[in-house]
């Protein structure tokens, strides 16, 4: 370990050298665990996919592993990399829901307006119900249809009250979902 506790794997993620990595992480001993700033969050804050691919074969990767507020998928979201976010969200342990109260990767999307990153989330079966009718309450305020659509396609809904404060998007999304079907 470097003086800045760094490992030797995470300074060739840092570097992106992939060759680097993948003879790393043939070693038993390297820990891809190791934090508080874990490999793989930092081969998702570098974008790096495929590294990112190499780090998520290995069994013992913790998906989930980050601080508090972030982790790997929130910092792929936050750094908008759609494809990155998709091999987070196939990963059989991924938590879609992971963050501090709704601000996960989800919310953080629909604040962004980053629909195609909105549409990955949802792609996942597990993503509470709750966050989503959270996450529509916003895209409504933003006036977002597409992320609005995208949120309702995946049975989130207001309740009448959030309706009748979004009353005139609602129509507008009415109209919307009408000539889609």
């Amino acid at each position: 370990m470097e003086e800045n506790g760094y490992t030797p794997l995470m300074v060739a993620i840092e570097q992106e050298n992939v060759s680097i990595v993948k003879l790393l992480l043939e070693l038993p001993k390297v820990d891809v665990n190791k934090g508080p700033t874990t490999p793989l969050y930092l081969a998702c804050s570098v974008g790096n996919s495929k590294i990112v691919s190499l780090l998520l074969q290995r069994e013992d990767v913790d998906v989930n592993l980050g601080n508090e507020w972030r982790n790997p998928l929130y910092v792929s979201c936050s750094a908008e990399k759609l494809d990155i976010m998709q091999l987070l969200v196939e990963h059989p342990k991924i938590d879609v829901n992971k963050g501090q109260g709704y601000w996960g990767a989800l919310y953080v999307a629909v604040q962004l307006e980053l629909t195609d990153i909105v549409k990955c989330i949802l792609s996942h079966h597990e993503v509470k119900m709750s966050t989503k009718n959270a996450c529509l309450v916003h895209a409504c305020r933003k006036q977002n249809i597409s992320l609005a659509l995208a949120l309702i396609e995946s049975g989130a809904s207001l309740t009448p009250a959030e309706a009748q404060q979004h009353e005139e998007f609602s129509q507008l999304l009415s109209s919307h979902i009408a000539a889609y079907r």
